[in-house]
């Protein structure tokens, strides 16, 4: 047996669901670290309760480097986040890997969907008869203290779906890590389950290459087709101009205040000229970003009952009769009529 997977992505610079920030927030109110201290600089204008809400990996990553500052000014290591994720926080990616048939699906599919996740390190799955190797990267052009905490976080993740997906399935399990050992390593063993080897090459978990075929207690073949199939049109709705995803994340977070292009080209550390032309190299223009923003938001804020004024506040119209206007010529009939 020969076995190398590698993720869909080869960085970190994708959008994720502002959703994510959960396991994060609820370390840190525990720990009660200011909400001013996690986002101390971080123009991040959504809802993290909100499914729908989107965030830039930047925002994410910003936030990140916050989080990392205050734990380690707490002594609290970056495992004790990583604990925290789970297979629901995944969305339909986690319910993917939990119905897969086995260990080595479940693996297969969260690589295949990495985008989908809020992994900073990029892991991949190498391995043979003697072992299997999964190696968590730490992220480039990130300072080392940031990118060492997101490599253990993620690491650390990756134990704990273990263990959701099937239980028991860390015993026996190899931690290397590349930091120094910690004067308290007990933190560690407790997340991860053993003693990690401190000082290694890189950060990786060592398995048993059984586990790749070991069928999973929860596995339900029409369930995983059926999630698998929802990340795959939930990719493909992401995936693209990753510039151009930017700047439509930014533009849905900035709805309500009227999502001016200054606003955006600041959010993004630009000018309106240079965004103006990245836009124009990926074949669209700002004006032509907003309208479908707000053609593809307008119909599920319809339906989840807000009043029609409150859905044209929410998209940035100055008034109600804007926002009909608008929709009667994206679908060709009132919003109205949407609500029913």
């Amino acid at each position: 047996m020969s076995l190398a997977l590698l993720p869909s992505q080869a960085g970190w610079d994708f959008p994720r669901a502002a959703a994510g920030l959960e396991p994060v927030l609820s370390l840190t109110d525990a720990l009660k670290v200011p909400r001013s201290a996690v986002f101390a600089g971080v123009r991040l204008p959504v809802d993290g309760r909100d499914p729908d809400a989107m965030m830039t990996a930047r925002q994410e990553l910003d936030v990140m480097a916050n989080v990392a500052r205050e734990l380690t000014r707490r002594g609290v290591p970056a495992v004790e986040l990583g604990r925290r994720y789970h297979l629901t926080t995944f969305g339909v990616l986690g319910f993917a890997m939990q119905s897969a048939p086995t260990f080595g699906a479940a693996m297969e599919v969260g690589l295949r969907f990495l985008d989908l996740s809020h992994s900073f390190a990029t892991p991949s799955v190498t391995g043979d008869e003697r072992g299997v190797r999964v190696t968590v990267r730490r992220p480039p052009d990130v300072p080392d203290d940031v990118g060492r905490f997101l490599a253990e976080r993620d690491l650390a993740a990756i134990c704990q779906l273990m263990r959701e997906a099937l239980p028991g399935a860390e015993a026996g399990v190899a931690v290397q890590l590349s930091g120094e050992a910690p004067a308290d390593p007990r933190p560690y063993r407790a997340v991860l389950g053993t003693e990690p080897r401190w000082g290694s090459a890189t950060d990786a978990l060592v398995l048993d290459p059984a586990l790749l075929d070991t069928p999973l207690p929860q596995a339900s073949a029409a369930t995983h087709a059926w999630c698998s199939r929802l990340c795959a049109d939930l990719a493909s709705a992401r995936r693209g101009d990753a510039g151009l995803d930017q700047v439509r994340v930014l533009v849905s977070q900035l709805l309500p205040s009227g999502a001016a292009m200054k606003d955006v080209a600041e959010a993004l550390g630009t000018s309106e000229r240079t965004l103006r032309r990245r836009l124009a190299e990926s074949g669209a223009t700002y004006r032509e970003v907003l309208e479908d923003v707000r053609r593809s938001a307008a119909p599920g804020l319809l339906e989840s009952g807000l009043s029609t004024d409150d859905v044209a506040a929410r998209l940035g119209y100055a008034d109600a009769a804007g926002f009909a206007h608008a929709y009667r010529r994206w679908f060709g009939t009132g919003p109205r009529t949407r609500r029913g």
